[in-house]
């Protein structure tokens, strides 16, 4: 197994199980699951059970039942509905991720001799932090179309305070993920020079993918009811420390469930022309940061000699096409699987089919003018689309809020 699925570290060490060998197989396998998990975070893929059990050593997904791709952006995104606590959601698979691959040191330490213990422990999260730090930036600015990066630190930096910037635009404004980045690649580049404000048209792009009002204010409804909750403040008023005792509920939490009720109460109040003016000035600030990026790259193209028009024309290409290459425009949505389960239980499989086909192919565009619309079963209401063409790149419907998969 060594030989085939580590065949550098079989090399290297000429096949011997010596201490050396297995440390260096623990730091590939840290490595490749570092990359991995980049790879997930730049997709929107939430593997929902991640058990250390239910990881591969040699760097693939592997038991991810209850999986789920983001839509409306949400860090605290969780697709497995049995994690109430959230301990899996996506802004967390990559601390969890290091966890496990460090817990699998401290299982290898008798093998490493005196390179196991603390130190193996460390060297594993290490390997596994600069891995996933390395990938995660590369991928993002693949995604973002960025086709020139001077590799020192202060450029690392900004351009990751500039990926943090857009994730929390797309939080803000309840943008959807897959295509949000689709869109990016839309955006034009400022020509060396040119002024960096996005056009009303780049804006409206951005727009366009958000959700209504609404939706932000039920996303964020607590979990506890106002009437319970003030009688567990009541209760734990009148004796302290009793919930903590006998549930395991801190005082703190009970403080944050009630912030949230103000919180969900004043997002109630915003119609939808108050969010989409406030969401045209968060897409609007990104826009002029992500611009003046890309007038970065002009600006160095034109230093290499490539100011011509040809030679922009070129490079304008260049970073569309590696944009579409690098943001799927299909991933496997909750709502259009549980269309397509709910015709497949009635015996019709065309749905099924069409979606299959198209995500073997999930960055190309639309080929026809029908785009990806699968016809439904007669009166297949799983989603409240009978009838209709299931479309598998729309924004999700209000009803697939409701959906729980474990």
């Amino acid at each position: 197994r060594l030989r085939t699925f580590f065949p550098d570290v079989w090399r290297v060490h000429d096949g011997r199980g010596s201490p050396a060998c297995y440390a260096a197989m623990l730091e590939e396998v840290a490595r490749r699951t570092g990359r991995l998990v980049a790879a997930w975070q730049c997709v929107g893929f939430c593997h929902g059970v991640l058990n250390t059990d239910n990881m591969s050593i040699v760097g693939v997904t592997i038991d991810y039942g209850p999986f789920g791709f983001v839509d409306r952006f949400d860090p605290t995104y969780v697709c497995n509905s049995s994690d109430s606590s959230g301990r899996y959601d996506y802004r967390s698979q990559p601390v969890v991720c290091e966890f496990n691959v460090r817990k699998l040191a401290e299982a290898w330490a008798p093998a490493m001799g005196e390179l196991g213990g603390k130190r193996g422990v460390e060297a594993a999260g290490l390997a596994f932090r600069a891995a996933y730090d390395g990938e995660y930036l590369r991928l993002m600015r693949r995604k973002m179309g960025l086709l020139r990066a001077r590799g020192d630190a202060q450029a690392d930096a900004a351009d990751r305070g500039l990926v943090e910037a857009l994730l929390d635009a797309m939080t803000m404004t309840g943008a959807d993920w897959t295509n949000s980045w689709r869109a990016l690649a839309q955006i034009d580049a400022p020509a060396a020079g040119a002024s960096t404000e996005p056009s009303r048209a780049d804006v409206e792009l951005m727009l366009a993918n958000t959700c209504s009002a609404a939706t932000i204010a039920e996303a964020s409804k607590p979990g506890i009811p106002e009437d319970k909750l003030h009688y567990l403040l009541a209760v734990e008023q009148q004796n302290p420390g009793i919930l903590q005792a006998r549930l395991g509920v801190k005082p703190g939490f009970l403080v944050g469930e009630l912030r949230k009720h103000e919180e969900y109460a004043a997002l109630k109040r915003v119609t939808d022309e108050q969010k989409r003016a406030a969401d045209t000035v968060t897409w609007t600030s990104w826009l002029t940061k992500y611009r003046s990026r890309l007038r970065d790259d002009a600006n160095a193209a034109a230093a290499d000699g490539e100011n011509c028009s040809a030679g922009a024309e070129s490079f304008a290409r260049a970073r569309r096409e590696l944009m579409l290459r690098s943001n799927p425009r299909l991933v496997p949505r909750q709502y259009v699987m549980e269309e397509c389960i709910a015709q497949a239980e009635k015996g019709e499989y065309d749905a099924v089919r069409r979606l299959l086909e198209k995500l073997q192919r999930p960055f190309d565009e639309p080929t026809d003018a029908s785009g990806d619309g699968a016809a439904p079963a007669a009166g297949a209401c799983a989603g409240g689309a009978c009838g209709r063409p299931l479309s598998l790149d729309a924004l999700p419907p209000a009803w697939a809020a409701t959906i729980a998969v474990s």
